[in-house]
Order: C-alpha cells, then structure tokens, then sequence
C-alpha cells in the first residue's frame, strides 16, 4: 500500500530531474550543487526504484513470520 506513494514520489522526483536537465541544457549549468540535484534525481532515482521493486518482488514470495510466537487460543 504504502509502495505506491514511495513510487509516486520517485516519479515527481524524476520529472523534477528532467525539468532541472532541461533547463539547464537551455540556460547554461547552474552550478555543482544543482547539478548534483540533477544527476542524484537522474540517476539515484532509477537506481532506488529498481532496488525498491526488486525488495518488494522478495516481500510478496517470502511469507510472513513473527518472530515472537503468539498463541491466541480463547478459552
């Protein structure tokens, strides 16, 4: 549920590198800390969400188990 807000958020993240790219292909580089900006939303951002799928394919085969075990019989 809460994947998809994370990927929401890589997405805005991403179209903010791209408007950043294309504003600095237009206007001239801005400097280094904007143009980490740019390569960190580029670059870092697909990276994250490759490790983001990869970790939630994992999440959905591997079942869950606590690691404390509860036994809720009723009496």
């Amino acid at each position: 549920m809460n994947a998809g807000w994370f990927r929401g958020l890589l997405g805005i993240l991403f179209l903010s590198g791209l408007a950043r790219g294309a504003a600095a292909l237009q206007f001239g580089l801005p400097g280094r800390a904007l143009n980490a900006a740019i390569v960190a939303e580029l670059v870092g951002v697909p990276l994250l969400l490759a490790w983001h799928t990869a970790l939630t394919r994992k999440a959905v085969l591997i079942p869950f188990r606590p690691l404390i075990a509860t036994n809720h019989t009723s009496t």
